[in-house]
């Protein structure tokens, strides 16, 4: 589930600026995009939804994607 994840923000650490207002102590900037929290909250719940469902037997995918359904409508 974390490797899901981590293909989702992985970009983000990326330096924008290494250097603050010519400081140079001042921590490096990074690039996050404006919608983070919507970026993270939908590859959150696909990580999460790979995660269990790729560990589960055959036999019980099926119920798995009944309760999915019911949960998100």
């Amino acid at each position: 589930m974390i490797q899901v994840l981590d293909t989702y923000v992985k970009s983000w650490s990326e330096v924008e600026e290494n250097k603050r207002n010519d400081d140079p102590d001042a921590p490096p900037i990074y690039k996050t995009p404006k919608d983070a929290e919507d970026i993270m909250y939908n590859a959150l719940v696909y990580s999460l939804i790979w995660g269990i469902g790729a560990q589960i037997e055959e036999t019980t995918r099926a119920k798995f994607d009944n309760f999915l359904k019911e949960l998100l409508m």
